[in-house]
């Protein structure tokens, strides 16, 4: 919709740039719930409806390899991914965390059954490396990595059986110390560390693809493939969402 405003005047620029600014706090406030969580809060937010557009920043991802668009659980439309080398790529810093508390959300359809495949990511290379997170699926189920680089490195792994070709939601959720992993609203996993893992890195932020799943494209026989399926409703705060307000999203 943005791309296809015209400006005849400043004084229109500002009415409608006003406009703008007003409709996407009222869509941030109503996806969210300004009561349960204040919408500030909600750094990044790709409604995927056929576009790209992150509506807290404005800036765009880019679709990659053929990637399209399809239906969506919400709203008009969902990023639709082949499984063979389509992905969505964002700007470095989006999923930048560093020491602080944050969320990872998101909402995906697996298209094919007994595959693993990526689903979100922010890593630099496959296996050690500098610090990364990601949610994956592996063995039918949800699978969270936050790994510092050095000396930690902890797997969070869900119990619900996820590829069905049915929509599932996960977030994976940072409080200090306090890792959690949530599948359709409900808690799977957690895990407490007395030191804060420093998520810094200088890698973009990938839906649907990862640097394992890269090697599938090389080798086809190897079992770790980019995600088939759809993705949407994808969402990042700079805060640790409680039970509740997970479950309230998802």
């Amino acid at each position: 919709m943005l791309g296809h405003l015209r400006f005849g005047s400043t004084g229109t620029l500002v009415r409608v740039s006003a406009m703008i600014g007003a409709c996407v706090t009222a869509l941030v406030t109503m996806t969210t719930g300004a009561t349960a969580h204040p919408h500030h809060h909600l750094t990044h937010y790709w409604p995927a409806d056929r576009n790209t557009v992150d509506v807290v920043t404005g800036s765009h991802g880019i679709l990659l390899n053929g990637a399209r668009f399809g239906p969506g659980l919400v709203g008009s439309g969902s990023w639709k991914l082949d499984g063979l080398d389509d992905e969505v790529r964002f700007d470095d810093e989006f999923g930048d965390f560093g020491t602080s508390d944050f969320t990872v959300a998101l909402a995906f359809k697996p298209s094919l059954g007994n595959r693993d495949e990526a689903l979100i990511s922010d890593m630099q290379e496959c296996g050690l490396g500098p610090s990364l997170w990601n949610i994956r699926i592996i063995g039918g189920v949800v699978i969270s990595e936050i790994n510092d680089g050095e000396n930690i490195d902890e797997s969070l792994v869900g119990r619900t059986r996820v590829q069905d070709r049915k929509w599932h939601h996960a977030a994976l959720v940072r409080h200090a110390g306090t890792i959690k992993l949530y599948v359709d609203g409900k808690l799977e996993r957690s895990a407490v560390h007395q030191t804060i893992i420093d998520l810094h890195n200088d890698v973009a932020l990938r839906t649907g693809a990862e640097p394992c799943s890269d090697i599938s494209l090389t080798d086809p026989t190897f079992p770790f493939k980019p995600f088939a399926g759809r993705i949407d409703e994808q969402r990042i705060f700079d805060v640790a969402l409680s039970r509740g307000q997970v479950h309230k999203i998802a």
